[in-house]
């Protein structure tokens, strides 16, 4: 029992260990940076969340020929390019 008390005593800790540490640390005295880092952790949140969540799109599906005429006829035009035509899609950029 007297080993317990003894520990006791011994591990006090000082007066500022004992104050509750605010919410962002090291940012007790800047109330203004604190606000704005947790309006930039909102923004931040939102922003993955829509798009994550968001429909991409549309994006209908051709067939060979189609996308055989669209190449051919961006070729004679000279305009054969990714300004022109999507390779990822397939589809003639409007």
């Amino acid at each position: 029992m007297l080993v317990l008390a003894h520990c006791r005593r011994s591990l006090r800790l000082p007066h500022a260990l004992n104050t509750p540490a605010p919410f962002l640390p090291g940012t007790s005295d800047y109330p203004f940076l604190t606000a704005c880092i947790l309006i930039l952790i909102v923004v931040t949140s939102y922003a993955c969340y829509k798009t994550v969540t968001s429909d991409p799109g549309y994006i209908p599906l051709t067939d060979p020929a189609t996308v055989r005429t669209t190449v051919l006829e961006l070729a004679a035009e000279n305009k054969l390019d990714h300004r022109h035509f999507c390779t990822t899609c397939r589809v003639r950029a409007r």
